[in-house]
């Protein structure tokens, strides 16, 4: 028994600035492969170099590390991730077995922390001590889940931390799934923690599955802190007869400000909600199966099912399944109500694209593919055509008569009106003594009128008529009409000298002009 005055105060030494503390126990716990022994290899590495923490936390102080492994291989794993982390292994002593009278068997805590005791003596300056797991070094005796017997085990090894100020750091597990607070996880005996000064948890991170996050859970000597997160990276670890790839840790420059607390929530509900959302869109798809439903007879089925109706919902918006309000009948009359209720369907299977491997680069397009858009009935349905020359690239018959385009005639020259002085229309509208001539456009009586020349049956028509009727019929017969490309001014002037020369009997202009 000691009296309180006479005992000197005594500052915390640090190993890990407000982390891990000599002469202390510390503890990380995890689920297995998320990292833990490769961060307890991280601070190997810092402490037999003398290397920085992460984060800007300091400088670890220089020494030798003992590691005691019953999960890892020495020369297959422990050594290459030493090397990896670029620790001094000439400063690692591995503890593999215990030898004795009886022969060679495993370490164990109960029985062999003397001996581990006097390790640590003959190699003098250790820092640090890794047991990684912990629970492997209990001994067959001690139930991990029986607190009375972890203390047994856990307090001499405390106490020998604190004889030969050294930090020791324990490596444990983590169930799958607690859903409690984050300091409750750690597999075994809550004496594992209540052992331990500082106590760590390494999850992955809930937005980044490629990063884990190392959170404090327990700290009695400083304050709780923040969180650090770190990526697992391969390396070649060069070897002078082979190339051996190891993990190693990389920390991220800033620490994080999540807590174990909301790391662990998050992770249970992104759990909890993919393994609900599967359930509940087999659900869906299942009551759906034989057609539309009522709602609330899907209400009432998802909660026998144990299903949240919110689930069910995501479920249904992931599925696209199709909400439809129909009326109800009044009864045997069938008539409408104003009343009805809302259906869940599921939607109609949408056609698929069949995907094909094309031999050539044609074959990657579709075939028949326009670009027309809304013209797409300008588009011709015929071959391509290729042209030989420029002068291919422009039709032979465009025209620049725009919106007069009735007065021009279709090839072949000159149109010629014939005299007016025909003979009278037959009784079909053709010509004939018992019927006047009538007009072929305008279907008016009266001269003066011209047989178009070519035209059988003769087609007989005003002047003012021609142009309108040559634009509406530019064949008559199956033989195209000639082409009639005059000046304007020229036509109209040479029509009002011939008709008043038909007037007054004859031709008074040259024949030439009259003939055109």
């Amino acid at each position: 028994m000691q009296c309180a005055a006479d005992v000197t105060p005594e500052a915390v030494e640090w190993l890990w600035p407000g982390r891990v503390a000599l002469g202390k126990l510390a503890l990380i716990g995890g689920e297995p492969g998320l990292g833990k022994s490769q961060v307890s290899i991280a601070m190997v590495a810092a402490v037999t170099t003398g290397g920085e923490w992460p984060c800007g936390e300091g400088d670890a102080p220089q020494g030798n590390v003992v590691i005691l492994s019953a999960e890892d291989g020495v020369a297959d794993t422990i050594v290459p991730r030493l090397m990896a982390a670029g620790a001094d292994r000439e400063r690692v002593h591995i503890v593999s077995a215990v030898k004795d009278v009886t022969g060679r068997r495993g370490f164990n805590l109960a029985a062999d922390l003397a001996l581990l005791e006097q390790a640590i003596a003959r190699f003098g300056d250790v820092r640090l001590v890794i047991i990684d797991p912990i629970s492997s070094y209990l001994g067959s005796r001690v139930d991990s889940h029986v607190n009375a017997a972890v203390r047994s085990v856990l307090e001499p090894v405390s106490e020998m931390a604190a004889r030969l100020g050294i930090a020791i750091v324990a490596i444990t597990h983590q169930p799958k799934s607690t859903g409690t607070a984050a300091i409750h996880p750690f597999i075994g005996s809550i004496a594992f923690v209540a052992a331990a000064r500082s106590a760590y948890l390494v999850i992955s991170d809930p937005e980044d599955k490629d990063r884990r996050l190392l959170l404090p859970v327990k700290s009695n000597l400083a304050p709780l802190g923040k969180g650090l997160a770190f990526r697992l990276e391969q390396r070649v670890v060069h070897d002078p007869d082979r190339e051996i790839v190891a993990s190693s840790v990389v920390w991220d420059p800033e620490p994080v400000t999540v807590t174990a607390d909301q790391a662990l929530k998050a992770t249970d509900e992104q759990r909890a909600g993919t393994s609900a959302g599967s359930e509940a869109e087999d659900f869906v798809r299942d009551i759906l199966a034989g057609g539309p439903v009522a709602v609330r007879d899907i209400h009432a089925a998802a909660r026998e099912a144990g299903l949240s109706w919110a689930t069910v919902r995501r479920a249904k918006d992931k599925l696209g399944v199709v909400s439809k309000h129909v009326a109800q009948g009044r009864g045997d009359g069938g008539r409408l109500d104003g009343h009805g209720e809302w259906l869940w369907s599921l939607p109609s299977t949408p056609p698929q694209t069949v995907l094909r491997c094309s031999p050539t680069t044609q074959g990657a397009h579709l075939q028949n593919m326009s670009t027309f858009g809304k013209n797409e009935h300008l588009r011709s349905h015929g071959p391509p055509k290729v042209l030989s020359s420029t002068e291919d690239a422009h039709p032979f018959e465009a025209s620049t008569f725009g919106d007069n385009e009735h007065l021009r005639d279709q090839e072949g020259g000159q149109g010629i009106l014939a005299d007016d002085h025909a003979p009278s229309q037959k009784p079909n509208g053709k010509g004939g003594p018992d019927q006047p001539r009538t007009c072929a456009q305008c279907r008016a009586a009266g001269p003066p009128l011209h047989q178009l020349e070519g035209s059988d049956p003769p087609v007989w028509l005003h002047p003012e008529c021609r142009g309108f009727w040559l634009k509406d019929h530019p064949t008559t017969n199956g033989a195209r009409l000639a082409k009639y490309e005059p000046d304007f001014k020229v036509l109209a002037r040479r029509y009002e000298e011939r008709f008043n020369s038909s007037r007054k009997g004859g031709c008074e202009g040259d024949k030439e002009g009259c003939d055109a």
